[in-house]
């Protein structure tokens, strides 16, 4: 089965309802924020800026390489270039407590 994965902050982090289907983290964040992340699962910590462009090439760099299914995401500007980026992969927003497509 394909794995699913999730952005950390305001998904993962927010979300524990998440815990239990999320295999694998996808943060935005660079290794010098390891401290701020608290996940049971693995963690892809971002090894370029912390600018929107390579947030998200390394987010759909990972959903490629890993093949995942599903990818939850809070950030509508994120959404729609990960959709476009990595069209194989369901890329789910969450915002308020809510999921949508």
């Amino acid at each position: 089965m394909r794995p699913i994965a999730s952005d950390y902050n305001e998904t993962y982090s927010s979300h524990p309802e998440l815990h239990g289907e999320v295999d694998f983290v996808i943060t935005g964040k660079n290794w010098d924020k390891f401290d701020e992340i608290d996940a049971d699962i693995p963690v892809f910590f971002n090894p370029g800026k912390e600018e929107l462009m390579d947030i998200v090439a390394h987010k759909a760099n990972i959903l490629s390489k890993t093949n995942a299914q599903k990818f939850y995401e809070d950030q509508p500007l994120q959404i729609k270039l990960l959709q476009a980026m990595v069209p194989n992969c369901r890329i789910v927003q969450v915002r308020n407590g809510l999921f949508g497509i």
